[in-house]
């Protein structure tokens, strides 16, 4: 197989596997999500399904609301490890290193989650009587910052994994004169 062939190989690898790492993460986080306020997916995303049940919904917007951050991860982390004149990083090497982001913006969810249903009603109540928030009202927020936060780590991670993979690469070509 020729070099080039091979570094392509490397990259739909790569992309592959981090679509299916983000639907498996937004999978796990919707069912979380799903579980703890339905209402999150059923009232304030668009009606896809004719459906309120909360595994329908945790099951269709894991994937729906994921596969693409994967995606676009996956294309830049295969153009920061295999585009260049530098050594290609192999396959588990990224995915090493993904694997670690992965664990951390999931460990982080559901701690988000509860720091924010225990403490969020002061937040949601500072321009309302408190008797105008609901619990709803709580989870709904946490749900909201949770996923939020999910999206924002996975953007800095696949940002900042791709750069330390140039980095890697570039010093590895240096170290090599």
């Amino acid at each position: 197989m020729s070099k080039e062939r091979g570094r392509f190989v490397e990259s739909l690898k790569i992309i592959a596997a981090m679509t299916g790492i983000a639907v498996a993460c937004g999978l796990l986080h919707d069912l979380f999500s799903s579980a703890v306020c339905t209402e999150y997916f059923t009232d304030h995303h668009p009606k896809i399904i004719e459906s309120r049940n909360w595994l329908a919904m945790a099951l269709l917007w894991g994937v729906i609301a994921t596969w693409w951050v994967g995606f676009f991860g996956g294309v830049w982390l295969a153009v920061c490890s295999q585009v260049g004149k530098s050594q290609p990083l192999p396959f588990e090497a990224v995915m090493k290193r993904a694997v670690k982001a992965t664990v951390i913006v999931l460990g982080l969810a559901p701690i988000t989650w509860i720091a924010i249903y225990m403490f969020g009603s002061q937040f949601v109540g500072m321009e309302a009587s408190s008797n105008d928030v609901t619990e709803l009202d709580v989870r709904l927020m946490a749900s909201g910052i949770m996923h939020a936060q999910s999206y924002f780590l996975a953007g800095l991670f696949f940002l900042f994994m791709g750069l330390m993979m140039v980095w890697d690469r570039t010093r590895a070509v240096e170290t090599e004169k």
